[in-house]
């Protein structure tokens, strides 16, 4: 039977809470991100109202030592906790909103970069497409839709489950289908938003395989000394500015990117976006590169052939564009400062 739209929008308030509201103990600690939270967040405000009544239970549980658990070896199958970087209170992206790690099944061994594929879970059935597999639990759902990898070590120490691999079979014989096209209205199409979006950010707060930038170190330092001299000018991607804010604190040009795939050179033309705060500025390009299934190592360098953005992450919207930010500390920006490279992996899918 069909959900109701009652039960669809109470399937998709549960959801965005469950994955964007945080824990009390970040609610407690306080400071602006969460501050800007729970202006917005009655749940949160209520919960945190209520936090007193538990006060001095949670601080008698605090002084309990809990065991450390010892690392078991990841399985086919398995579904663990993503264990991201960083404590609880960092979890936070740049437009302020909150993101708590998801579980995921691990769907193929550690490669030789020590890295697993895995597939994002959730639990509310009326949010689930043909495209999601049911689990042997039966309440919970695998989007074959959201398939990525992440180094082994970025899961819990510990398998929440096991699944049999016929399950893990079927997750994988449906990410070779198209993707059924959703109305865009639908709270479904916003649950699929918000899960893209929690898995492009966690995956830019862990590190990509060293070894494969380090494979290339050489190779992307040379090209951006010869690059930064000699750039083939684009029609379409011509450095000339596009659109400045009254105030003059964001602007917007075209420039070229340059990606790298093996022995192949390709210049894509990339929107840039920079806005100016007050320690810096953060640089913001959109790549039209349709590869949503390789793994991107991004370099970004501003005024030199070294690299000086302060954080780079990476994530692939649901057109296939890529989209970098690079944070910089200081300094300034001009269309010819700014030069992009991408380097894609083929050791994916």
């Amino acid at each position: 039977m069909n959900p109701t739209a009652q039960c669809l929008r109470e399937a998709w308030h549960r959801m965005f809470q469950s994955r964007t509201c945080p824990p009390l103990s970040v609610l407690i600690q306080g400071g602006a991100q969460v501050a800007s939270h729970l202006s917005m967040c009655l749940d949160c405000r209520e919960a945190l109202a209520k936090a007193e009544t538990y006060a001095k239970a949670g601080s008698y549980l605090a002084r309990i030592p809990l065991p450390n658990e010892p690392q078991t070896p990841v399985n086919i199958g398995d579904i663990r906790r993503l264990r991201p970087k960083g404590t609880p209170d960092t979890w936070f992206d740049t437009n302020g909103r909150y993101y708590n790690p998801p579980l995921v099944i691990v769907l193929a061994p550690p490669d030789a970069n020590d890295c697993v594929r895995v597939a994002q879970i959730f639990d509310e059935e009326d949010l689930r497409d043909i495209s999601d597999i049911p689990l042997e639990n039966g309440s919970d759902f695998a989007e074959a839709w959201n398939i990525y990898e992440i180094p082994q070590t970025a899961l819990a120490t510990k398998a929440y489950q096991r699944v049999d691999t016929s399950v893990v079979a079927r997750i994988l014989a449906a990410a070779d289908q198209p993707i059924p096209t959703l109305d865009d209205t639908s709270p479904v199409s916003f649950f699929r938003h918000l899960e893209r979006a929690i898995a492009s950010f966690f995956r830019a707060s862990l590190q990509q395989p060293p070894n494969l930038l380090a494979q290339h170190e050489a190779r992307i330092h040379s090209l951006f000394a010869q690059w930064t001299e000699h750039v083939t000018p684009l029609p379409e991607a011509a450095a000339e500015q596009e659109y400045q804010s009254d105030d003059g604190s964001n602007m917007c040009f075209r420039l070229p990117c340059l990606v790298i795939q093996e022995d192949t050179l390709q210049q894509y033309a990339a929107e840039i976006h920079v806005d100016w705060k007050h320690n810096g500025f953060v640089a913001t390009a959109f790549c039209p590169l349709k590869s949503p299934n390789q793994t991107i190592v991004p370099q970004v360098r501003c005024g030199s052939t070294e690299p000086d953005a302060n954080d780079i992450r990476t994530s692939v919207l649901n057109d296939g564009t890529v989209r970098i930010m690079a944070q910089f500390t200081g300094g300034d920006c001009t269309p010819d400062d700014l030069k992009i490279v991408l380097l894609l992996s083929t050791n994916n899918r």
